[in-house]
């Protein structure tokens, strides 16, 4: 079961001001904006805010969560990592589908 997000409006500032960041780069046809940083650091949150504040300016978005390719569920692969620091890297991730999704987008498919 994936956690509710709790969204406050200090992130749809933030996506918005990320918006306006990407200036020009927002008239490209497609384009893949990566969130990245530690774990409770908001990155779920600030994606999803950010695919709604590209919505709302009329951009079509396809939003992934990294959470969506790890091999494990979300508790198991926290036990996992916590049981020994060599399982943590990217083969906790199933790469070959999120690469399949990307090029999915890139490909209009």
């Amino acid at each position: 079961m994936k956690e509710k997000l709790k969204i406050d409006n200090d992130y749809y500032t933030l996506a918005n001001k990320l918006y306006d960041e990407l200036g020009d780069g927002v008239s490209k046809k497609k384009f893949i904006i990566g969130v990245s940083g530690e774990s409770g650091s908001g990155k779920s949150t600030t994606g999803f805010c950010l695919n709604n504040v590209l919505e709302n300016k009329g951009h079509k978005v396809m939003y992934l969560q990294m959470d969506d390719y790890f091999k494990l569920p979300a508790a198991s692969n926290h036990q996992n990592r916590l049981q020994d620091l060599a399982n943590i890297g990217p083969q906790e991730v199933n790469l070959a589908l999120m690469q399949n999704h990307l090029n999915d987008f890139l490909e209009d498919r």
